[in-house]
């Protein structure tokens, strides 16, 4: 008897066009993960007739749940289309080429037509600027304030900005971004077991939930937190199927990398969590045991940051309810 080994388990998914329906020939995306606990789990109730005997007349399944987490390494480009499905966004860049003047006296970008806003700029995007004569209004910078016509940034490479007259070549570019949205995405995921060639596989599955964790001289963990519709097996992979490429980014880890507070550096930090929620819950009818496309509620986002006692600054801003933003 061959028994399954974790070591020869892999994971792998493809979007659905509709909730609960695995596309037909579909190229499945490998799905970089160190475990799971997605499966499937039922209800149960028993029947109330009473028996001489006392024995349990009958006993039923009830409705479906299919759910759990899938645990991540935290990769570049590794689990795209997850963050996008979490935040009910869409991956976008955001290129401009214009005439733009470069001030060092207030940290700006301005042009004389057009606007920023309506070219998708927003506060909080990294850009990369190019194309200046003063290397030093050329690279990255965090875009702080943005109006129609003006660009308020924070370099990010050091940078120390000179005036200069924009001459027609320049160009910004956005890092791409995503923010929070509604369009709802489910995925087929699908678990391989090569040695013993069984597949499981879980139909409408919504990501509810992000978890992250970042601590000194560790990669960067976390989970997506699942919830499906239906679960079936096989002993074949589905007809007419293929596989993606696996992406090879190494994951991230904490030494180094940084961590901004309101565009600022700040090097106190031991530790720092983060968590998405979006409050999903499953949803049956009666007629079926599986759930219809389960419903959300809004997105929440919260977290702990553990520091260094170096001075009172962040604990001012806990006290003093100050808003600020991370940036890691």
């Amino acid at each position: 008897m061959t028994i399954a080994n974790g070591s020869q388990h892999s994971m792998s998914y493809v979007v659905e066009s509709t909730f609960g329906t695995t596309p037909g020939t579909p190229t499945l995306t490998p799905l970089r993960n160190t475990g799971t606990t997605l499966g499937l789990s039922k209800d149960s109730f028993e029947s109330e007739e009473l028996r001489s005997d006392r024995m349990v007349k009958d006993f039923r399944h009830g409705n479906k749940n299919n759910a759990g987490d899938i645990n991540i390494e935290m990769s570049y480009g590794s689990h795209d289309d997850f963050l996008e499905a979490l935040i009910c966004g869409t991956w976008s860049t955001k290129v401009d080429s214009t005439a733009i003047t470069a001030s060092s006296a207030s940290g700006t970008f301005t042009r004389g037509t057009g606007s920023f806003i309506t070219d998708g700029f927003a506060v909080y995007d990294i850009i990369t600027s190019s194309g200046y004569v003063d290397a030093d209004n050329n690279g990255r910078f965090l875009v702080t304030a943005i109006s129609a016509l003006v660009l308020t940034v924070t370099p990010l490479e050091g940078q120390t900005m000179t005036v200069e007259a924009g001459g027609g070549d320049e160009q910004f570019i956005a890092d791409a971004n995503l923010r929070t949205g509604s369009t709802r995405r489910s995925f087929t995921v699908e678990r391989k077991f090569d040695d013993i060639t069984q597949y499981l596989r879980y139909t409408g599955c919504n990501i509810n939930t992000l978890s992250l964790s970042v601590d000194p001289n560790a990669i960067v963990s976390g989970s997506f937190g699942v919830i499906g519709k239906g679960q079936t097996t096989d002993t074949s992979a589905i007809a007419g199927s293929s596989y993606g490429t696996e992406t090879t980014t190494s994951p991230f880890d904490s030494f180094t990398g940084s961590i901004k507070d309101n565009g600022t550096d700040i090097a106190v930090v031991t530790s720092l969590s983060l968590s998405i929620d979006n409050g999903m819950s499953a949803l049956f009818v009666v007629g079926s045991a599986e759930t219809l496309q389960p419903s959300i509620a809004r997105s929440r986002v919260s977290g702990s940051m553990s520091v260094y006692f170096e001075d009172t600054t962040v604990l001012d801003k806990f006290i003093n309810e100050t808003e600020t933003t991370i940036q890691f």
